[in-house]
Formats: C-alpha cells, sequence, structure tokens
C-alpha cells in the first residue's frame, strides 16, 4: 500500500493511541523493496503514544523532497527504521539509520522521545541530512549527545539553527573523541548562526574536548544558554577568537559557570576578542562567575547597546585580582574597548 503513495505531499499522524508502527510488512516477498516518498514535503508524528517505530523489515525508504520532519510525543520510539540484523552503533538504536534517507530535509524537530539515546546511525546514506538547516530538540531525557563526531563535518556545514532544551542527560552537544586534534588538518567551518541551550542540567562544556582550532563558529549570530546549572564555560578561546558575527549573547542561571571564555592548556597570549556586531551582552544568575577570560585580554565591542549584568553574588574580587577598566570596577573584563 505505501508503494502506491506517490502523489502524497502531506503526512500528519496524531493521537492514534494504539498504533506501533506506520508501515508494515505485507509479505516476505516484498522484504527486499525500496519504498519512496517522491512528492512528500512534509511529515509530522505526534501524540503516538506506542509507537515504537516507522517501518520495521528489511525496506529501504527514500524521501526524496522531505523539507520539514516533526516527532512529537512518541514516547516508546526508539528507532525510525527498525531491523534486527542491522548494525547498531556502539550498542545503541539510533532513531536514523542507513535504511532511511533524507536528502532534501531542512527541518527536523523532535520532542518527547523519552527512550531515544542517539540520533544518527555512524552509517547513514551520503546524502542525508546534508541540506538539514533547523534542528530543536525538546525533552529527550536520555539522550547522550547532539553531533557525534562522525556527523560534524555533514551537518556542521548546513545546519544554521539550533534549539536544545530539557534533555536531562545530555552531557555534550559537540563529540570529539574520535577527532585526532593533531594530525587533522581540516578546519570544520560551521553555518550555525543560532544556538539556544535550555534546562540542560548535565551538560558541563559544549565540546567533549578542545576543538584546538578545528571547529570554528565564526558565522554565529546569537547565543542563549538559560538554566543548565553544570555549564562551566561556553566557548574555548579558540572558538571564541572568531565571532566577529556575534550579535546576542545571553547567559543566565547556568550557577556554575565560572568564565564565559575558557583558558586553554599552555595559553598564556594576551587575546584580543573582537566582536564587533555584539549588540546586547547579558550576563544573569551566574553566582560563580568571575570573568569574562580568566588572562589579560583585550574586548572590542564598538556595536554594544544593550548591556545587563547581575552583579549579586558574583565577581567576587579576592586579594592580588587587579580591577578591570570596565564601568563596574569589578575583575569581569581586563580590557574593553567600545
Amino acid at each position: 500500500m505505501a508503494k502506491c503513495l506517490v502523489q502524497l505531499t502531506y503526512l500528519e499522524i496524531e493521537k492514534c493511541k494504539r498504533m506501533r508502527e506506520i508501515i508494515a510488512p505485507e509479505n516476505a516477498e516484498e522484504m527486499e523493496d525500496l519504498i519512496s516518498f517522491p512528492k512528500l514535503n512534509i511529515l509530522r508524528i505526534s501524540d503516538l503514544h506506542n509507537l515504537g517505530r516507522f517501518c520495521s523489515g528489511n525496506y529501504s525508504i527514500e524521501f526524496t523532497t522531505l523539507k520539514k520532519l516533526d516527532i512529537e510525543n512518541c514516547p516508546e520510539l526508539t528507532g525510525f527504521m527498525v531491523n534486527t540484523g542491522t548494525d547498531v552503533t556502539g550498542g545503541l538504536q539510533p532513531l536514523f539509520n542507513e535504511k532511511v534517507a533524507f536528502p532534501s530535509l531542512e527541518q527536523l524537530e523532535i520532542s518527547g522521545l523519552k527512550k531515544l539515546r542517539i540520533i544518527w546511525h555512524h552509517q547513514l546514506p551520503a546524502d542525508s541530512f546534508c541540506k538539514l538547516k533547523n534542528l530543536s530538540i525538546f525533552s529527550c531525557d536520555k539522550l547522550l549527545n547532539i553531533f557525534p563526531s562522525y556527523m560534524l563535518a555533514r551537518l556542521l556545514t548546513s545546519v544554521e539553527e539550533l534549539a536544545v532544551v530539557s534533555c536531562g542527560s545530555l552531557k555534550e552537544i559537540f563529540e570529539l573523541g574520535e577527532l585526532n586534534m593533531e594530525e587533522s588538518h581540516a578546519v570544520v567551518n560551521t553555518m550555525l548562526r543560532k544556538l539556544v541551550l535550555v534546562t540542560l542540567p548535565r551538560l558541563k562544556h559544549l565540546w567533549s574536548k578542545n576543538p584546538s582550532g578545528i571547529l570554528t563558529l565564526r558565522n554565529l549570530q546569537t547565543v542563549e544558554a538559560f538554566a543548565c546549572c553544570n555549564l562551566q564555560n561556553m566557548f574555548p578561546a579558540s572558538v571564541a577568537l572568531g565571532l566577529q558575527q556575534l550579535e546576542v549573547l545571553k547567559i543566565q542561571g547556568c550557577t556554575m559557570m565560572k568564565e564565559v571564555v575558557a583558558l586553554e592548556e599552555g595559553d598564556e597570549a594576551v587575546h584580543r576578542f573582537v566582536l564587533s556586531r555584539l549588540s546586547t551582552l547579558k550576563l544573569r544568575d551566574l553566582p560563580r562567575l568571575k570573568y569574562f577570560y580568566p588572562q589579560k585580554h583585550v574586548i572590542e565591542s564598538p556595536m554594544l547597546k544593550d548591556f545587563y549584568l547581575d552583579l549579586r553574588n558574583s565577581f567576587k574580587e579576592t586579594e592580588g585580582e587587579r580591577l578591570g577598566k570596565f564601568p563596574v570596577q569589578l575583575p569581569l573584563f581586563s580590557i574593553k574597548k567600545v
């Protein structure tokens, strides 16, 4: 039946309480077949509380023209395609594996997948997710990371907006564990423009280890981090030095944050942070924050207009600290140019 839906452009399935899968195998002869939705543009799946998979069996599925995919409040969903004979990544069932292709997908929203631990298989079709621009992830309590090392080059050269909210197990955004920083000469120039992180209680760092200049955020314009109570810093210095396009930086309720920009091991240089387009800077409810950057530095932000510091319980001066040349005489900034 699914093979006959070649004219389908929009598919929405909602509140079907007993549905366990959307496409079921019809007979043994069809087990090796390819299913294609050549005209489907939008797919929404929501409030299917018993849905365990989109499809089972040995099918491959192509969503050739799909632009938008929403998967919401499907707490039992573990994989889009589930086949017991398919290799899993690190013993974990990924949401998307090599049996499903999204060559044109631009918007992906995932929410309320309570059992989801990883999103991407390590061997996806070559063109799958290469056009993804907007990625939103909400209330996936067991999710471990967003961008594993094997997906960095594929996703970060296309994704422009990322929002991650209420993922209680998330420890990092960028997993760099398999990258050899000393041998790698390829720089991943990301397209990321907007980053929003909200209520991620186990997130300590955005990166699993220092990106050491091989990953940049040169197109980043907006960063908002709220209620990430274990987040210790926002950027390593090597990334912060490339934030010339940054316009908005808001950090609130990150109660373990000690500095906005982290000192890298062995780095004693006096850095110049050129934030030439920064217009809004708000730092609020950060009781352990002591520095923007813990070494001597220069900040250039000639466009800064909206500036807010909540100083309660923050920026405690200790003996020997030099006061900065900043309107509020506290050692947050070493030197600031406006």
